[in-house]
């Protein structure tokens, strides 16, 4: 790599800031607010130190709460607070920088950008660069202004800077992986598929080995690191080398595989299609599923993992509970005389439930890229019709959505079941609490589609819409919104069957917002100019 190869990187990172400031923004600015309710919440909910020890002394042994999150390795506002909020903050501040450097790398290339971008004096390098440069740059402003946040909230200044460096330093990790699915995938949809499956196994590690008590399994695990870097719990700096050096030669790497392929291609082997398309293919649906079944098979080859894990912990988990009162108290709020094991089975589904929402957008925004790609174009040129080839898309991610809850709901309740000698009642009533989810997310998917056809340049407002949805939901756990505020959330509405009763109407309002939502969206399609 020469000097030469890195020429115009600098202004290619400045037309990303121009171009993208309001997302680059909208991203730090949630990552951070993240960080301030977490605080803020545990700060007024257990005011005192003595309030903070019962907490910290009824999470601590139980076997779920630290593989869904980690160990509490202090009993203090901010060893509880950095219990909270590792795990949210690797998933989303992980997934955010991976999809900005494929987005600004293969999808650059993949729409034809990258080739007006060649054409001028850009070196070898100078896009992969600026992608790095603008992951990193926001990852350190995030690092920046939580700390600002954890000081401002009172807590020791050592801990808040082990925290947020630990925040921002595996953003930049997750980066680095990004650009290495970049280099390998010769689409979008697949470099994404390669960095997410990375993002999940390390999210894995960690549950099986803080759960299991396996150290060397949460060592080989990125949110590992971040635990073990003790913020607020005799902080360990040298992890934080673990980090730079893991990130560093993630992108010499990525730039070294840069250099021995072309554009728009990617160092895996692609097989070659068939001459011709079979008659299989001639129509929207199978179509849409050809080009979305690869990322439902990961989602569901993960979910059916997690499932299995969860399953085998609940048992281990719900005796523990029920021999901890403080705790039962806590999850008194998911319904009443609920047995331990649904408990702990509610919590699951809440999690995977509201983060299959992500999958849904992933699914329905399919039609964006399809369009931006030009794909679309090709696609109506012929003897298809705007609704007929949108539905496709619509379809396979709504019935996508179903299939990813219900591989969890079978295999959670396979592995639990199976211990108790009713595998059959427990699948169908965890098959029955996922499902009541679907709704909800199909609003969002529903608010995707809305946008996409109405008003396509804020199309990325979904995201906004889904991140905003989580944080409410976290605010409303930590009691920090009033339930008329918590309401604008569709997860809100969800009937928790594990624990409570269907609530029918509900239901049924997310279903009716929902379909609204997508004939909106397939009206503006029909009547806007096609990109």
């Amino acid at each position: 790599m020469t000097e030469s190869g890195f020429t115009g990187t600098v202004p290619l990172v400045r037309l990303i800031v121009k171009r993208d400031w309001l997302l680059l923004a909208a991203w730090a600015i949630v990552m951070i607010v993240l960080a301030a309710i977490v605080v803020a919440s545990f700060g007024k909910l257990y005011p005192t130190p003595e309030a903070l020890k019962e907490f910290a002394d009824s999470v601590t042994g139980n076997t779920g709460e630290i593989a869904l999150l980690g160990n509490v390795l202090s009993p203090t506002l901010g060893g509880i607070t950095a219990w909270r909020l590792i795990m949210p903050a690797f998933i989303i501040g992980g997934l955010a920088s991976l999809l900005a450097v494929i987005h600004y790398t293969r999808s650059e290339e993949e729409t034809g950008r990258r080739e007006l971008i060649d054409s001028t004096a850009i070196g070898q390098y100078a896009v992969l660069a600026s992608a790095l440069i603008v992951a990193f740059g926001v990852n350190l402003v995030i690092a920046i202004m939580s700390m600002l946040a954890f000081l401002g909230f009172g807590l020791p200044a050592a801990g808040s800077a082990a925290l947020a460096l630990s925040i921002g330093a595996s953003g930049c990790l997750m980066a680095g992986v990004g650009a290495i699915a970049a280099q390998l995938a010769q689409n979008t949809g697949t470099a994404r598929g390669i960095a997410g499956v990375v993002l999940a196994v390390a999210y894995i590690l960690r549950v099986i080995g803080d759960g299991a008590n396996l150290p060397l399994l949460s060592w080989l695990s990125f949110t590992g690191w971040m635990q073990q870097m003790r913020p607020f719990a005799g902080e360990q700096w040298w992890v934080l080398l673990l980090f730079v050096v893991s990130t560093v030669v993630l992108a010499v790497a990525a730039f070294s595989l840069h250099s021995k392929r072309d554009i728009d291609t990617g160092l895996l082997p692609q097989r070659p299609g068939p001459e011709h398309a079979s008659a299989w293919l001639n129509s929207p649906l199978t179509l849409a599923w050809r080009l979305q079944k690869g990322m439902l098979l990961g989602w569901v080859a993960g979910y059916a993992l997690i499932g299995l894990l969860i399953g085998y912990l609940a048992n281990t988990v719900a005796e523990q509970l029920a021999a901890n009162p403080q705790f039962m108290e806590y999850l008194k709020h998911l319904g009443g005389n609920a047995t331990p094991a649904d408990s702990f089975f509610t919590m699951g589904v809440m999690i995977l439930g509201e983060i299959t929402a992500a999958y849904a957008l992933l699914a329905t925004l399919k039609i964006q890229s399809e369009e931006t790609e030009s794909h679309a174009e090709t696609v109506l040129s012929g003897p298809v019709g705007r609704l007929q080839w949108m539905a496709g898309h619509l379809a396979i991610a709504l019935a996508g959505t179903v299939v990813v809850l219900l591989t969890f709901g079978i295999c959670a309740g396979l592995t639990y079941g199976l211990s108790n000698g009713n595998a059959g009642m427990v699948i169908l009533r965890v098959m029955a609490a996922v499902l009541a989810y679907v709704p909800a997310i199909w609003v969002i998917a529903g608010l995707a589609v809305a946008l996409f056809g109405a008003l396509p340049r804020f199309t990325l407002a979904a995201w906004a819409a889904f991140v905003g949805c989580l944080l409410l939901e976290l605010a409303g756990e930590l009691q920090l919104v009033s339930g008329v505020i918590l309401d604008i959330s569709p997860f809100t509405h969800v009937s928790k069957l594990l624990v409570s009763d269907l609530a029918i109407l509900p239901m049924a309002a997310l279903v009716v917002i929902a379909l609204a939502f997508m004939a909106i969206g397939l009206a503006g399609f029909q009547r806007r100019d096609v990109d």
